[in-house]
């Protein structure tokens, strides 16, 4: 399992992590015009946004770390890092423009782009 999970991330992180992360000193450089140009016509969000969020219901999912020992959380960690890396070339090769979009809309406050961030990620595109 170790051996297969380490090879898993030499395979991922053997180009660098992926830049632009949503969080990433690039991300936030990103200027409140291209944010404006990306809400333009072409992607302006749908107009029956919120009948569409009513269709999803949240779902926490705890998860108790405390009988794992310390190596099995950092493999868990690990895991983690991993998946959100292989998201990211997800949405890359999927959608390249509904990443930058989604990209341009974190840490907005905005109840409409909150809106809009957690319907893109619903569906995994534009």
């Amino acid at each position: 399992m170790k051996r297969v999970f380490g090879m898993c991330l030499v395979v991922l992180l053997a180009g660098g992590a992926p830049q632009g992360l949503p969080g990433s000193r690039e991300s936030k450089s990103i200027r409140l015009a291209d944010r404006t140009q990306m809400h333009g016509d072409a992607l302006a969000p749908a107009p029956d946004l919120d009948q569409r969020l009513a269709k999803w219901r949240s779902a926490k999912m705890k998860f108790d770390s405390t009988p794992l020992s310390p190596q099995e959380r950092r493999l868990v960690t690990k895991l983690v890092e991993a998946s959100q890396y292989l998201e990211r070339i997800f949405w890359r090769q999927s959608d390249s423009e509904g990443w930058e979009l989604l990209k341009s809309l974190h840490g907005s406050k905005k109840a409409q782009d909150l809106k809009l961030r957690r319907l893109l990620v619903i569906n995994g595109c534009r």
